[in-house]
């Protein structure tokens, strides 16, 4: 297990990678994916680390990445990347918000950009239904996440990764 949370995410490895969860509503799934900046005009370092402080929790001490991300989190941090050990590019990324939750992999993740080049391994790995329904689906292009971390539960939302499959780009 390497202490890195970055070497996930490499761009044109072919591989995307797949979370599904429940959250409230879309501002709530915004709020867990957007990088939060340090306010250098209304906040201190002080208070900034505080908000930090609350990130890193201490049942994470001991896991590979904490101190990567510790150093890297000095001006900023994001949820999602923590929760899971990853760093990654946004523009890589793709998620959406349904307002009614299924357990089908089709509806949960057809609509997403070359859907169609790797839905038939979600299909073959999960079957056409899941054995619960979600409202959310995050997919990071370019990521060949191995699951070190499978799931995270907040007080009002869920996330769980659900594997790397390869994809292919259209020209």
């Amino acid at each position: 297990m390497s202490n890195k949370m970055y070497d996930y995410c490499e761009e044109g490895c072919g591989f995307v990678s797949l979370w599904l969860g429940n959250f409230k509503n879309e501002n709530q799934l915004d709020d867990y994916l957007d990088t939060v900046y340090q306010d250098f005009d209304n906040e201190t370092d002080s208070e900034f680390q505080q908000r930090l402080n609350k990130l890193f929790l201490p049942e994470n001490a001991n896991r590979p990445c904490e101190q990567s991300f510790k150093e890297l989190f000095d001006e900023f941090y994001n949820q999602f990347e923590y929760d899971f050990g990853i760093t990654h590019d946004e523009d890589f990324r793709e998620r959406s918000y349904l307002d009614t939750s299924s357990s089908s992999i089709s509806v949960l993740i057809g609509e997403h950009s070359y859907a169609e080049t790797f839905i038939h391994y979600f299909v073959d790995l999960f079957k056409e239904s899941l054995d619960k329904k979600y409202n959310t689906v995050i997919l990071i292009y370019d990521c060949h996440y191995d699951g070190y971390v499978k799931q995270i539960h907040h007080d009002q939302f869920d996330v769980e990764f659900f594997g790397s499959v390869p994809f292919e780009k259209g020209e």
